[in-house]
């Protein structure tokens, strides 16, 4: 996370093993003490390669201290110095640079209606700082209408599959009914029935 109020960055300690979300222990250090890195990753099974972005800190030596992965899975060199760029002018509040579409989420804890308006929706439709798709109102009202609409349709089967989740038993089969292995198939492995479900 970059808090750029208080110009930190903060991040899960990677050094930490963790077996559990209530392990997670986290590190904070300052934007401006940070060198930043490319890394080019490349995947060995099919040679590939991808890039991330690197945040690190170095100690009065001037030796690796930490280091955390800022993006990771970037496509190309130049995607990943556009990136890097963009989060230096987020936390340089050079914001009037950046492009007008991006959607910046704050932190913290938000409220039922800054939760819609920042949720995956903002991102297929364009919407004002009340968080209504900027369109006349005919057209809002008939959106979330027809919306209430498919989510009311939905709702009983959603119903029905947790139900059926919820009271269904595992089908198990009598050994003395599975036939006994024949001649194998070359090219094919026979799995029995009742490993079959995953």
């Amino acid at each position: 996370m970059l808090d750029r109020r208080s110009g930190r960055i903060i991040a899960p300690d990677p050094s930490v093993n963790v077996a559990r979300v209530k392990d997670l222990r986290f590190l904070t250090w300052v934007w401006a003490d940070s060198d930043f890195a490319i890394e080019r990753v490349v995947l060995g099974a099919t040679g590939a390669q991808t890039f991330r972005l690197r945040a690190v800190q170095r100690n009065a030596q001037g030796e690796l201290e930490r280091s955390i992965v800022l993006l990771a899975m970037i496509p190309t060199m130049q995607h990943a110095e556009a990136a890097y760029e963009f989060l230096r002018r987020y936390m340089a509040h050079e914001d009037a640079a950046l492009p007008t579409s991006v959607k910046l989420v704050p932190g913290g804890k938000l409220n039922f209606f800054e939760a819609c308006k920042y949720s995956f929706i903002t991102y297929l439709i364009d919407v004002g700082d009340d968080g209504l798709p900027q369109w006349p109102w005919p057209f809002i009202v008939l959106f979330y209408g027809l919306l209430a609409v498919a989510l009311a349709m939905a709702f009983p089967f959603v119903l029905g599959k947790v139900l059926a989740e919820w009271s269904s038993q595992e089908m198990r089969f009598d050994p003395s009914l599975v036939p006994a292995a024949g001649q194998p198939i070359p090219g094919v492995k026979l799995i029995p029935a009742r490993q079959a479900v995953f």
